[in-house]
């Protein structure tokens, strides 16, 4: 994960169905970034590698990513994009992305945890590409 303002790089599965055997590897990387916005950009990525109609599984690192597509969201987009506290939710234009991406598509966000062979050796493979 990148310090705070360091470059950093992600790695995410895509896989057509469930049955798929060769999901094939997506990586990418940003300078002056932070883990919470690569997450954003990773899941992002991931939905735009998928066709609109498409039923997707995108399963979560964090409990940020899942709990702000399940729940929070809602609430900002009925807020103006603010948060609890009328402060501006940040990383808005990628919440936003991932809105539109969703609506058109059938997608159940999972936490990680319920399935952690998914995102075996992605980690070392986000290392690598950030330092590229």
């Amino acid at each position: 994960m990148p310090k705070s303002g360091g470059r950093g790089g992600y790695a995410i599965r895509v896989s057509r169905t469930a049955e798929d055997a060769e999901p094939h590897v997506l990586t990418g990387s940003e300078d002056a970034t932070n883990s919470y916005r690569l997450e954003l950009v990773a899941a992002l990525e991931a939905l735009r590698n998928t066709e609109p109609g498409d039923v997707v599984r995108v399963f979560c690192r964090s409990d940020t990513l899942f709990r702000g597509m399940t729940q929070w969201v809602h609430g900002w987009q009925r807020g103006g994009w603010q948060t609890k506290e009328g402060k501006p939710v940040k990383h808005q234009d990628l919440w936003q992305a991932l809105v539109a991406e969703t609506q058109q598509r059938t997608v159940e966000w999972v936490r990680e945890d319920d399935a952690p062979a998914v995102a075996e050796g992605l980690d070392q493979l986000a290392a690598d590409t950030a330092r590229k």
